[in-house]
């Protein structure tokens, strides 16, 4: 996968965000933050359209998410109904929202996934099928102190990179 293009989000200008690429966060380093990520709270629709969000223990890797659950959990449900996901993330400091689309499938290159799965949690996932989040739009900053949080915010947009 090449590197995802990226951009400034758009967020009222009363909130003092710099303009320009000055500040703006790479893609390796917010990557590593969503592999180093221990939580991931992922948001779904239920089928009477009420959100649903819900913690859980995922792995990153090749650019992607893959978690894990049952058919009988209401993420899951969700999921087969409608795949739009957002995936929020919190590492260090840094804070990650995925927006994006789940499919549910075969993992290539499984061992990736089960290593940083291995990294973080004492579990390691066995080879099977598991939902895969693949990134459209990935917004991501810094909040450790006023300057980072107004020269931060970067916007990666995936649809020409995958």
């Amino acid at each position: 996968m090449t590197e995802p293009r990226r951009d400034r989000p758009r967020i009222p200008e009363s909130y003092g965000i710099a303009d320009g690429i000055e500040g703006m966060l790479d893609w390796f380093t917010v990557e590593a933050a969503l592999a180093a990520t221990s939580h991931y709270w992922v948001s779904t629709v239920s089928a009477n359209g009420e959100p649903h969000l819900i913690p859980i223990w995922g792995g990153w890797a090749q650019g992607r998410l893959h978690i894990e659950g049952g058919p009988d959990t209401l993420w899951y449900r969700n999921l087969v109904r409608s795949p739009k996901v957002s995936v929020g993330a919190d590492h260090q400091g840094m804070q990650v929202i995925v927006n994006g689309t789940a499919s549910l499938g075969p993992v290539d290159g499984f061992d990736f996934v089960a290593d940083n799965y291995d990294a973080k949690y004492p579990y390691r996932p066995e080879p099977k099928d598991m939902w895969i989040v693949s990134p459209a739009i990935v917004l991501a900053w810094v909040t450790a102190t006023v300057d980072d949080f107004a020269n931060t915010p970067t916007r990666f947009h995936f649809e020409e990179t995958l």
